[in-house]
């Protein structure tokens, strides 16, 4: 009997008998390597959520800059200071597309202001072209306007998007019944401009910014008795304008980096948002 009851413990197996517990558990175990891949899995992960967040959160902040185009014209003069100077570093330092320009931060003039601009006070609808010539008599001076003698430097000088945008706003201004130059391409060669320029003398230039910027270095049109520089905002393309357009904004910005910043420093030019 004893050895019947011997036989059968040791074909059943006592507790001496099992192998580790991981055998039986199913338990891989990790070693350090795995402890730090599985970690570095982790990290990657939560550094994913944060940076699909970060792009939410950029791709808000770009759609609300594009309402902002819209609507700048008539936002308080910081706001136009802080939307202006957004478009005017991104066409220097080389954050635009297709601009080959790349200027460091530190060298393309000291910050736009609220004290930088001034905002038309006329509560008519700037998209309506007959309500150009009222906003502009809210900040300006018509006797003095009228009035102006400086060859050379018109007292407002308009940027434009295109030369047919140009004629639009001269043909808005026709009820101040002042002298405007027209510098654009269309109609007239830069000679003729230049000796416009050099022997008449005019209240109002509009122009588009690669016109305006040759005349400038050519010496033809001077910006140091120029009291007010004008952006037409007008948008094409839904959400384009002359300070965002590819074809336009390194221009623009340019020709207020080389030819206006030293008056609004001064703080004998100003700008303004149409």
């Amino acid at each position: 009997l004893l050895l019947v009851i011997a036989a059968s413990r040791k074909n059943m197996g006592g507790g001496d008998d099992l192998g580790d517990d991981d055998q039986y558990l199913n338990v891989t175990t990790l070693d350090s390597d795995d402890e730090e891949q599985l970690s570095s899995k982790k990290r990657k992960h939560d550094d994913d959520e944060v940076g699909d967040n970060g792009k939410a959160e950029e791709k808000k902040k770009k759609k609300k800059s594009k309402q902002l185009f819209r609507d700048v014209a008539i936002q308080s003069c910081e706001e136009q200071a802080s939307y202006l100077w957004e478009c005017y570093s991104d066409a220097l330092t080389g954050k635009l597309k297709r601009s080959d320009k790349r200027l460091p931060l530190d060298q393309i003039g000291p910050k736009f202001t609220e004290k930088s601009i001034v905002k038309f006070e006329a509560d008519d609808d700037h998209n309506d072209d007959r309500n150009i010539a009222p906003n502009f008599k809210s900040v300006l001076s018509m006797k003095r306007l009228k009035k102006w003698k400086t060859k050379k430097s018109p007292m407002v000088i308009i940027i434009c998007v295109s030369a047919r945008r140009a004629m639009s706003v001269l043909k808005g201004l026709a009820p101040l019944k002042c002298r405007c130059a027209k510098l654009f391409a269309k109609h007239m060669s830069v000679e003729d401009q230049k000796s416009m320029l050099e022997t008449g003398t005019y209240g109002v230039a509009a122009g588009t910014p690669n016109r305006l910027l040759k005349l400038c270095r050519e010496g033809a049109l001077d910006l140091s008795s120029t009291e007010l520089v004008v952006l037409d905002g007008q948008e094409i393309h839904k959400t384009m304008n002359v300070c965002t357009l590819y074809d336009t904004a390194p221009d623009t910005m340019e020709f207020i980096m080389t030819y206006v910043q030293p008056g609004l420093t001064k703080g004998d030019t100003k700008l303004c948002m149409y």
